[in-house]
């Protein structure tokens, strides 16, 4: 509701603009004095409304932080994608994929479900710190996979890797299913729940 009346001056003055302009050009055929007549109309309709509803600037400022958030988010997921596309497991490789089409669907019923509560800025740093956990092991998979014999039981380390990433389709799967059958309190205790994907300590590389 809020969001609605800092936006209604813009749309009040948008629209006063626009008829009055097809008014004043259906009467005298000029363009110039269509425009001269309907844009200070069109202000002060703008400002007799702005005054009535100033503008929220903590909801300005919170709906740039949930469009920077969203956007690194949504960088995170193209990482992991061009990894994912050099994973040789095709397990591994489909779980990483997968979860990353859903990441950004995940996003978009969260904005869609907003009026219930749910803050897309906080939901997308929560998304991200995940995030940021599967490029970190996605990364040192990748590194495993290159060189497995400069690593201590590289076949655990990668199978480890690898049962992340279907945690990571998992918990993608499971809250979009939830959002999607409206159980919003079930999707805000999973995003809460979350942890790091993590894999075994990794001893220092050996070249030998």
């Amino acid at each position: 509701m809020r969001a609605i009346l800092d936006n209604l001056p813009k749309f009040v003055g948008m629209a006063t603009f626009v008829i009055a302009f097809l008014i004043v050009y259906g009467v005298t055929s000029s363009l110039l004095t269509a425009f001269v007549i309907a844009l200070p109309l069109s202000i002060g309709d703008y400002l007799i409304l702005r005054g009535l509803f100033p503008e929220n600037a903590d909801l300005r400022e919170y709906n740039l932080d949930a469009r920077r958030r969203v956007k690194r988010v949504l960088a995170s997921v193209s990482h992991i994608q061009q990894m994912a596309k050099q994973v040789r497991d095709p397990k591994a490789q489909a779980s990483l994929q997968q979860g990353c089409q859903i990441i950004p669907q995940l996003l978009q019923q969260t904005q869609a479900q907003q009026t219930m509560s749910f803050k897309v800025a906080s939901t997308a740093a929560n998304v991200q710190n995940y995030l940021t956990s599967v490029e970190s092991v996605a990364e040192v998979y990748l590194r495993i996979q290159a060189n497995p014999s400069y690593f201590t039981d590289a076949d655990k380390q990668l199978a480890a890797g690898a049962e992340g990433f279907a945690d990571f389709e998992a918990f993608a799967l499971k809250s979009i299913q939830q959002l999607n059958a409206g159980d919003t309190a079930g999707y805000q205790a999973n995003l809460e729940t979350l942890k790091p994907l993590e894999l075994p300590a990794i001893p220092v590389a050996s070249q030998t």
